[in-house]
């Protein structure tokens, strides 16, 4: 069930059972439509906690999202050319965390990923995920322009 979710056998901690028996994911529906792995119960689980005010602030933690991530990318990017491990494993770390504060599972996969690789110091283990974060960040990034606030229904 959660491989056809686009979850790779990751489950948060605490676990809640509804999040495991009823995955509220954008996720890829057929071949022709490919949407990102955007875990939609983050940021509902946010606003229940916000309360009155939650559209505006997931509003806000989406826009910044939004801004933050292409600088991490290129920062990453960056290390990477200059086999800086350290700017790897620090700059995958900040992108890691706010993925998941807005629910882009995959990004922050991808990031622990490359983080993991960062501490190593093996660079050259690094293969196509920076290219694969690129790729979702720009889904990403129309899902929660265009769908997410519709979503939630805010």
């Amino acid at each position: 069930m959660s491989i056809n979710n686009g979850i790779n056998n990751y489950v948060s901690n605490p676990v809640q059972l509804t999040a495991v028996l009823e995955p509220d994911h954008a996720v890829l529906t057929s071949p022709a439509t490919i949407q990102p792995s955007v875990d939609l119960t983050v940021l509902k689980e946010f606003g229940a906690i916000m309360g009155d005010d939650s559209s505006e602030i997931i509003a806000e933690l989406i826009d910044l999202f939004l801004e933050d991530t292409p600088d991490l990318l290129n920062g990453l990017k960056q290390s990477i050319a200059q086999k800086n491990a350290g700017g790897v494993q620090s700059t995958a770390h900040t992108l890691k965390s706010t993925a998941a504060s807005v629910g882009a599972v995959k990004i922050s996969e991808l990031a622990e990923h490359l983080e993991g690789i960062g501490r190593s110091g093996l660079l050259e283990h690094i293969n196509g995920e920076v290219a694969e974060i690129f790729a979702e960040f720009e889904l990403v990034e129309h899902f929660l322009k265009e769908e997410a606030m519709q979503a939630l229904a805010i």
